[in-house]
């Protein structure tokens, strides 16, 4: 990813560019056909639950992506300390409802953290690199049974195991993107990847403190080990979440800013 200045458009813009190797023809590099399928995933959802794509170029020797640019980075910037409880609801109303829109589209992240969601000034998010997504609709083929992919950090079960996913995958990790924001800790941290990965398997769901009880039940719901116990859909989610911010504390409401 590099961040130019478009003469065209007047602003800074992403560019995201894949060089060819040493076989020869971009057309011939084994990740070509991914990076021309990210491309039209982004292309054909047209939403702001993904960045804005100005254009797409191919050429012998690259190929490249330019998109929108967002100068308040991602949201991994904003978890050096815990927010109030209504703003972590806002981001992460914002952040199921660019899942809605991508699951929609018959398209599961697989690799939903901090990094991967962009904040934009009037308070919208956007989700980027799709690189291990499923798309079936695209052809974008999942990972092989058995094969582990992803960020231990934020993997859920049955991705940690190396099982099938589905769009509760993402919410799972939602879940503990929510739980970082109310408390500014991550939720499982083992000293290896390999231990971090057993601890979604087996750990009990971590508690909010007390002042932060009353999300409790969401963050359950949204981290169940087992696919089945938690929150269907990220249309679900979106209302638990949006009941939740209206019912919360006028305490927690007057800080929020």
């Amino acid at each position: 990813m590099h961040v130019a200045y478009s003469a065209e458009r007047d602003e800074e813009v992403v560019l995201k560019i894949l060089h060819r190797d040493q076989r020869g023809s971009i057309s011939r590099d084994r990740n070509f056909k991914h990076f021309v399928k990210e491309f039209k995933l982004l292309y054909d959802i047209d939403d702001v639950a993904l960045p804005e794509i100005y254009d797409f170029r191919v050429t012998p020797q690259y190929c490249y992506i330019t998109m929108e640019y967002f100068v308040l980075g991602h949201l991994g910037r904003s978890l050096t300390r815990d927010l109030d409880g209504p703003r972590a609801l806002r981001i992460a109303i914002e952040i199921a409802r660019a899942l809605s829109i991508i699951h929609t589209a018959d398209v599961i992240h697989r690799d939903l953290k901090p990094s991967n969601i962009m904040l934009r000034e009037e308070g919208t998010v956007a989700l980027i690199d799709f690189r291990i997504s499923h798309a079936s609709s695209l052809e974008i083929p999942d990972t092989m049974r058995g094969e582990i992919r992803g960020t231990p950090y934020y993997m859920s079960p049955e991705q940690a195991r190396g099982l099938a996913t589905d769009e509760r995958s993402d919410l799972y990790a939602l879940g503990i993107v929510l739980f970082q924001l109310l408390t500014g800790s991550k939720s499982y941290v083992g000293d290896t990847p390999q231990e971090t990965l057993e601890q979604h398997c087996t750990a009990v769901i971590p508690r909010l403190p007390t002042r932060l009880g009353h999300y409790q039940s969401i963050v359950d719901r949204l981290l169940a080990k087992e696919p089945s116990q938690r929150t269907s859909s990220a249309r679900e989610l979106l209302e638990e979440l949006e009941e939740a911010l209206s019912k919360s504390p006028s305490l927690d409401a007057a800080v929020a800013s």
